[in-house]
């Protein structure tokens, strides 16, 4: 196998059937856009409705967040819970926690009633911390959590099988929880979905637009039209966003994961720092060997310079924890939080009463995705959903914190925005290989990058969004903007919404020294 930059372990143990390309126009129920396990699962859903369906997925169905995921299935989100309850109010944090608990019995019904074989494994959940001023938002946490009738139990200096080398000072466990092979998974969801007469996917089909009516029309890429009372966007951001201004509300953040062969493994548990350091499971492989799976390094998508820094870090905390024997897949993911720290499910705009909208999963998508599955598919049934006060994207900020989170954020975001079309570009530039560099080519922001062959590969370094400057990315090789989120491959091609269109490509010139 190797170590395996930028591939994920699910990506290449698990095989995916192909669908065909939308080429002609069509009528449907509903129209979902996006082929992650969010649309996926909404789709399934409204197909057991007895609607019409189709899946527009741009690129392959779990090729975006879900295929990049560490997989785990729980409602406990980190310090989560205690924040939630403050910010949003007891009956808000009752409801998150109540739906996400419910996603996991969900998920693994639809597995054994669709006979997929996803590795499900029911096992407990882990915040834990090494930091002594920790100790009591762990307890905290734990308190939040028996408040909200979640399973859960705090434990001062507890020794995990997993954390043996570490000095874990508090924990708080949740029990009952679960992690599975996300890909697997919704690929078996997808198939059984997918009927080839009334219920399909589409895949290499990018939707760009939404034209409101009576019966909605989504527009595609090639002009085609799909027809659908129905729409929902489960794009991980939404593409759409003419009405509620969600490029202010949604906030993007990379991290990054590692996975490892030890000499010393843990049997059971999936484990998370308080402290923003580190997440633990683990995984077998066909051949019996069990994996560990690391993730950390979150930062703000497009902040800094060096991201391998971020895998370094990685491989410093494998060896400090295990006795590491041999690396294997290295992956990042991206994700999006909101101001009060509750996702967005529901109806995407007042004015469009029947296009509905899921994002702002904040890196826990596996429940998360699968709860707006659930919030949506009751809103089109019954137009009302138990969980609203959770989950309704056109919610008003209830707390002076979560304002502030919003106003904090988008002041830095307006100041990354003005500070990169003031900052001054050279002219020219020594570009080696491996190597990436901004310049000025006749007043245009230009990116420059040398790949391991000497080939260069020059675009226009302005986010088609907003305009933003954008920021290279050495760990992964791409253009990413530090606004907003978007990214690019060497080539301009989109990668990551909310932009919809590719980077000019640029000539090769006379820049280079």
């Amino acid at each position: 196998m190797g170590n395996r930059q930028n591939v994920s372990l699910w990506m290449e143990t698990s095989t995916k059937k192909s669908y065909p390309k939308l080429q002609r126009h069509m009528s449907v129920d509903a129209a979902v856009i996006g082929g992650g396990l969010a649309g996926i699962t909404v789709a399934y859903l409204l197909k057991r409705q007895g609607l019409s369906t189709c899946v527009l997925e741009a690129r392959e169905i779990g090729g975006g967040v879900t295929g990049n995921t560490t997989a785990k299935i729980t409602a406990q989100h980190g310090l989560k819970l205690d924040s939630l309850i403050k910010k949003n109010g007891l009956k808000a944090a009752k409801q998150y926690a109540e739906v996400n608990s419910q996603a996991i019995g969900f998920m693994e019904k639809l597995a054994l009633s669709l006979n997929i074989d996803c590795d499900f494994k029911r096992t407990f959940s882990c915040i834990i911390t090494e930091d002594v001023a920790r100790t009591q938002d762990i307890l905290k946490e734990a308190e939040a959590a028996q408040r909200l009738g979640i399973e859960a139990e705090y434990y001062h200096r507890p020794s995990f099988e997993a954390t043996r080398n570490a000095d874990i000072k508090a924990a708080v466990k949740f029990f009952n929880q679960a992690q599975f092979h996300p890909l697997k998974y919704l690929y078996g969801v997808a198939e059984g979905f997918h009927d080839g007469t009334s219920c399909n996917i589409y895949e290499g089909t990018r939707a760009t637009d939404i034209e409101k009516g009576k019966v909605n029309k989504v527009i595609t890429e090639e002009g085609l039209v799909i027809s659908a009372k129905y729409v929902v966007v489960a794009t991980h951001f939404p593409f759409f966003d003419k009405r509620n201004l969600y490029f202010t509300k949604l906030y993007p953040e990379r991290s990054y994961v590692m996975s490892f062969i030890a000499e010393e493994g843990f049997s059971e548990g999936m484990y998370k720092t308080a402290e923003e350091g580190f997440s633990l499971r683990t995984h077998a492989l066909e051949d019996g060997r069990q994996l560990i799976l690391l993730a950390g390094g979150y930062h703000r998508t497009g902040s800094g310079c060096y991201m391998m820094k971020n895998y370094l870090d990685l491989e410093k905390t494998a060896q400090r924890l295990f006795t590491v024997k041999e690396s294997l897949w290295k992956w990042s993911a991206q994700d999006y939080s909101t101001p009060d720290g509750l996702p967005y499910a529901g109806q995407i705009a007042c004015a469009m009463p029947n296009v509905f909208v899921m994002t702002g999963f904040d890196k826990w998508g596996m429940t998360n995705s699968t709860a707006a599955a659930m919030v949506i598919s009751d809103f089109i049934s019954s137009g009302y959903s138990p969980y609203l006060a959770a989950y309704n994207p056109l919610r008003p900020l209830k707390s002076f914190a979560s304002f502030f989170t919003y106003l904090g954020k988008n002041i830095a975001t307006m100041g990354r925005l003005i500070g990169g079309r003031l900052s001054r570009l050279p002219s020219k530039a020594i570009v080696k290989k491996g190597e990436a560099r901004l310049i000025n080519m006749k007043g245009v922001r230009t990116g420059v990058y040398r790949d391991e062959e000497g080939k260069v590969h020059v675009v226009k370094a302005v986010c088609s969004h907003m305009g933003c400057q954008l920021k290279f990315n050495d760990a992964e090789k791409t253009w990413d903007c530090p606004c907003h989120g978007s990214r690019y491959d060497l080539e301009g091609k989109v990668i990551e919404a909310p932009t919809k269109k590719a980077l000019t490509r640029i000539e090769k010139g006379n820049f280079l020294d």
